[in-house]
């Protein structure tokens, strides 16, 4: 546990230190996480792996992180085309372009890649951050903050179904 109280299962030095680990195992670890603490993020690599599949499956919200490059961007519209293949709900999607410091240097239009994805997902949440700068990090937070209090609210329902509603006798 680090001292801010964040709790990281950080990923193996190198692959061959890695333990086997079938998808089922990942929705296991996953849904144990989700009751265990009131966030959890999961770092994946790029590509649709089956247990990077498997990590979809079973979360609330996905957060695409991509710069403000065109390899960048087609990569982006890849993930959503798969996303939608697979069934994955399109407003539990949000998007956080990176790099936005670095817009006025670039010849990349950040409001039309935008207003394309917004044309096929018209619910899409986009943030522009920049970690040089700050910009977008209060955005960012407060979405993190939403979900946090989101998840508590769906635990409290959780715990207060576990309790009979009407007591008898002496209690």
């Amino acid at each position: 546990m680090h001292d801010s109280g964040v709790f990281l299962l950080g990923a193996p030095q190198s692959f061959a230190e890695r333990l086997p680990a079938a998808p089922a195992d990942i929705e296991s670890l996953i849904a144990f996480a989700s009751r265990a603490f009131d966030y959890v993020l999961i770092d994946t690599p790029p590509s649709f792996t089956e247990h990077v599949l498997a990590s979809v499956d079973v979360s609330d919200a996905l957060v695409l992180i991509a710069t403000l490059d065109i390899p960048a961007v087609k990569n982006l519209r890849v993930a959503l085309d798969t996303l939608d293949m697979i069934g994955s709900p399109k407003d539990a999607r949000i998007i956080v372009l990176n790099k936005a410091d670095l817009l006025p240097h670039l010849s990349f239009d950040a409001a039309l890649a935008v207003d394309y994805a917004r044309r096929v997902n018209p619910a899409l949440k986009v943030i522009r951050t920049s970690s040089t700068s700050g910009e977008g990090f209060e955005e960012w937070l407060a979405w993190i903050e939403q979900g946090v209090a989101a998840q508590r609210a769906r635990r409290a329902a959780t715990v207060a179904d576990l309790y009979p509603r009407t007591y008898y006798g002496g209690f």
